[in-house]
Parts: structure tokens; C-alpha cells; sequence
């Protein structure tokens, strides 16, 4: 009986590290953000996208099949409740070719397209935002009427976690002009392209 005791401790104590380890994990996976490489400073010449002259242009970059982006979407919903009419705003989605019909891309497609005000763009091959040097899901552009950045990062606090966050905040800092937001914040969210052009990224 004393070594059957014993054997239950023991196993009991690897569930318990074996549960740590994979919480840890886990948390370090919602914590850790994505590749930022810099986006410009002036709105790229060759985008495809029109920048407002009048006020500012926000643009959503997200991938199509990340489930993630669904709650992306609800903190954009939310700013674009807090500060109605404030910019244009573009949501482009990464979506390829091969993925055009599963049901995780076509609901997070609709339900972008149902936030009133946004226009959707789709960017099969991810060209839209590598003009604008973003590699990670849930990244957020926000430029001036003039062109000049205001704001690069993301508006989640961690992965696929809704609530407040320095990112939003900033956003609608902006958006309000009641005072200067932070010109940054991380962005988690999963990788907009493959191993191959996150190195290239890296080389750029």
C-alpha cells in the first residue's frame, strides 16, 4: 500500500507540473506579439486604398481564417461606437485562394462586412498589406487626412481577448482629438504569411 501511496503522489504531482507547463504555454502563446517591422510614416503612394482628405483613414488588416479576428472585430465595433464617423475605414482581409469557402473565413467575412461604415477589401495574396509593412493579423493603420501616421498596433489585449486595452484607447484618442494617443501597441494575432516571408520580412 505505501509504494501504491507513493505512485499516486508521484503521479499526481507530474498532472500538476504537466498542467503548469501547458497553462504556461498557453498564456505565452496569448501574450507573446506578433512581427512588427515598422509601417511607413507617410500613407504608401501605391496603395490601392484612397486616403480621406478630410478626416482620418483607419485600416484593419486581418487574415480571413484566423478566429482570432472575430474579436479584433468587436473592439473595432466598439471604437467605431465611440467615435462615429471620425475616419474611413477599410477592413482588408487576407484571404487565399484555397480557403475561399470554409465556414470560419466566410463568418468572419460577414461579420465584418455587418459593422456599419466599413468597407471590405479582400487581399488574396496579402499585396495590400505588404505595402504597408504588416506581417500580423489585427493590426491597425491610423493616418491623418495629411497622410502622417498616428497609430500602428493592435486594439486587443492579448489573443482572441475582448475588453480594454491601450491600444483601443489610443485609437479613439485619436479619433476624438480630446488628446494625443500613443502612437503604438502590440498586436497579437497569428501570422498574416508563411515561415518563408516572415525571414524575407526580416531581411527588409
Amino acid at each position: 500500500m505505501r509504494l501504491s501511496r507513493c505512485f499516486w503522489i508521484l503521479a499526481g504531482g507530474l498532472w500538476i507540473v504537466a498542467l503548469a507547463i501547458g497553462w504556461g504555454a498557453l498564456l505565452k502563446h496569448q501574450l507573446t506579439p506578433g512581427a512588427d517591422i515598422g509601417v511607413p510614416e507617410r500613407w504608401p503612394t501605391d496603395s490601392t486604398l484612397p486616403l480621406d482628405p478630410e478626416r482620418a483613414t483607419l485600416v484593419l488588416f486581418a487574415h480571413r481564417h484566423c478566429p482570432c479576428t472575430r474579436t479584433t472585430l468587436q473592439e473595432l465595433e466598439q471604437i467605431l461606437t465611440d467615435a462615429p464617423g471620425s475616419a474611413r475605414v477599410f477592413i482588408v482581409l487576407l484571404a487565399p485562394a484555397e480557403a475561399a469557402k470554409d465556414r470560419v473565413g466566410i463568418s468572419i467575412e460577414e461579420q465584418a462586412c455587418s459593422l456599419p461604415g466599413v468597407e471590405v477589401r479582400i487581399d488574396p495574396d496579402g499585396t495590400e498589406a505588404r505595402r504597408f509593412h504588416v506581417r500580423t493579423s489585427g493590426h491597425v493603420v491610423l493616418y491623418g487626412s495629411d497622410g502622417r501616421l498616428l497609430f500602428s498596433g493592435g486594439i486587443t489585449a492579448s489573443r482572441g481577448h475582448a475588453g480594454d486595452n491601450e491600444g483601443r484607447k489610443s485609437v479613439l484618442a485619436w479619433l476624438r482629438k480630446e488628446q494625443t494617443g500613443e502612437r503604438s501597441a502590440p498586436v497579437y494575432g497569428c501570422s498574416l504569411f508563411g515561415d518563408a516571408d516572415e525571414k524575407e520580412a526580416e531581411v527588409q
